[in-house]
């Protein structure tokens, strides 16, 4: 009979370096007033847009649909792009594991063997050479920036409330406004905002094909107040 390999739950978790793989993507993160917070919005992927296959494939992880981490700062109202994680692969480590000869795993042994690790590095000096730093130029629209803990959560991963949430308005790389909520006020703005949004030729559009695919109207405005919601509050303050 061909071996089963069973691997443990704890070699599962110290297989892979950097968050597990899932639905829910992994946020860029920001430096702002002497603080790093996450942020809602990808402010490098009108960039990538323009630049078709400079993000390399290497390592395909569900929790990356984007294939890179931007890492942000701003800078004396400056948006400046610090880092861009990319996964490749790493050196592998010995680590142990049950190798099973049965499925119901009574007939096992223990064994080291290599598993292969991955790694993060930073491919801002490749897409941007001669560069440390550079001024996103490229991007205008709202940073959607979560400070502090949970406050509460909705029902979607990018409807859930922080305890702050700062939105800053950036006109080609360049701050122009900001506005710090706290979790009921950005409710309340969000809200206001959705209301904006089912006003759009993109809101009936959205909300045709998902009646198309069977969804109730209460179920495809909820599921719209989630990632569609996001990227409109995102757009520029004028749109």
């Amino acid at each position: 009979m061909r071996p089963w390999l069973r691997i443990t739950m704890l070699c599962v978790a110290g297989c892979f370096a950097g968050p597990a793989a899932a639905t829910l993507q992994q946020r860029e993160t920001i430096a702002i007033d002497g603080d790093t917070a996450e942020l809602r919005v990808y402010p490098l992927a009108a960039w990538v847009e323009q630049h078709p296959g400079v993000i390399p494939d290497e390592i395909y992880s569900t929790n990356r649909f984007r294939g890179y981490v931007g890492h942000w700062m701003l800078v004396d109202g400056r948006l400046e792009l610090a880092r861009i994680d990319v996964m490749f692969n790493g050196p592998s480590k010995r680590m142990w594991m049950l190798v099973c000869t049965d499925l119901e795993f009574e007939n096992c042994k223990k064994t080291r063997t290599s598993m292969p690790m991955f790694e993060d590095r930073d491919i801002l000096p490749t897409l941007f050479p001669g560069h440390t730093r550079v001024v996103a130029d490229w991007y205008s629209g709202t940073l959607v920036i979560e400070r502090g803990p949970s406050a509460e959560f909705v029902g979607y991963a990018d409807t859930s409330l922080t305890e702050r949430c700062t939105l800053v308005f950036i006109d080609h790389g360049r701050e122009t406004k900001r506005y710090d909520f706290d979790a009921r006020q950005f409710d309340r703005y969000r809200l206001a905002r959705f209301r904006q949004y089912q006003l759009t030729p993109e809101y009936a559009q959205k909300m045709r094909e998902l009646a198309g695919r069977g969804w109730e109207k209460a179920d495809a405005e909820e599921n719209l107040y989630g990632d569609e919601l996001q990227a409109y509050i995102s757009l520029a303050p004028d749109s």
